[in-house]
C-alpha cells in the first residue's frame, strides 16, 4: 500500500481563506465527520501493479477506509487493467454485495455504460438521480477507459435494507489512486459532488489538535 501526506487538507482551507495550509498540512487528521458529512481527505491509496484492486469501505456510517486487496471486498472495489499493449488504461468498478449492503457507482449511460467521470455540477443531488443519462450500477467491466486528465470524481450509492447513502470519491489517472472520499451519514438525505464538512468545523478540528500537539511538547520538555 502506498500513501501520500493529506496535502488536499491544506488547499481545501486554502481556498477557504482561513489561512491555516501550515498547520493543516503539519497534521494527519484527514478524517471528520461534521453533522451528516464523514469525509477522508488523505486516503491516498494506490494500486501498484495490474489487477490489484482497491477497497473503499464506509464503516459504522462514521469512518471511511481505502486499502489494497487480493480479492475483491465488502465496499466499493476499483481495479486497473493494462489492455490494447498498453496504450490504453482501463478502471474496472465492482460492488460486492457481501457484509449486508450492496455498492453502487454512477453509471453515464451516453458513454456506453461507463463510470460517470466527470460529476455533474455541485448542484447535482445524488439522491435524486432522475434523468435518462445516469443511473446506479452494480459492476462497470471492461471499457471503462481514464480520463485525458484528472483527478476526477464519481458518484457512489450504499445500500443497506432499505436504506440507500450517497458519496463521491476523488480517483486519479495514471496509476489508479483514490485521493479522498465522503459520504452522507443520513440515509436518504441530499449529498452532492465534492461536498464535506463546513470550513468552520474543519478549523476547530486543527486548532484543537494543534493545541494537543503544544501540550504535548510541554510535558516532553
Amino acid at each position: 500500500m502506498t500513501r501520500k501526506g493529506p496535502n488536499r487538507l491544506s488547499q481545501r482551507l486554502a481556498g477557504y481563506g482561513c489561512g491555516l495550509g501550515a498547520v493543516a498540512a503539519s497534521l494527519c487528521l484527514p478524517e471528520k465527520a461534521d453533522g451528516a458529512v464523514v469525509w477522508n481527505g488523505g486516503i491516498d491509496v494506490t494500486s501498484l501493479a495490474e489487477s490489484e484492486i482497491l477497497n473503499l469501505q464506509f464503516v459504522g456510517g462514521t469512518q471511511i477506509v481505502g486499502q489494497t486487496s487480493g480479492c475483491w471486498g465488502p465496499g466499493f472495489n476499483f481495479e486497473q487493467d493494462i489492455i490494447c499493449g498498453g496504450d490504453e488504461i482501463e478502471f474496472d468498478f465492482f460492488g460486492n454485495t457481501c457484509g449486508g449492503a450492496s455498492y453502487y457507482i454512477l453509471r453515464d449511460l451516453g458513454a456506453t455504460g461507463a463510470m460517470r467521470w466527470t460529476a455533474p455540477d455541485s448542484s447535482f443531488d445524488l439522491a435524486s438521480i432522475d434523468t435518462n443519462s445516469y443511473a446506479w450500477a452494480p459492476y462497470i467491466w471492461y471499457g471503462t477507459y481514464v480520463p485525458d486528465s484528472g483527478p476526477v470524481l464519481v458518484g457512489l450509492r450504499m445500500v443497506d435494507g432499505s436504506d440507500s447513502y450517497y458519496g463521491w470519491a476523488e480517483l486519479e489517472r495514471g496509476s489508479l489512486t483514490i485521493n479522498e472520499a465522503a459520504f452522507n451519514n443520513v440515509a436518504g438525505d441530499s449529498f452532492y459532488p465534492g461536498q464535506i464538512p463546513e470550513p468552520g468545523s474543519l478549523v476547530l478540528l486543527l486548532a484543537g489538535a494543534a493545541g494537543v500537539s503544544a501540550l504535548r511538547r510541554r510535558r516532553a520538555t
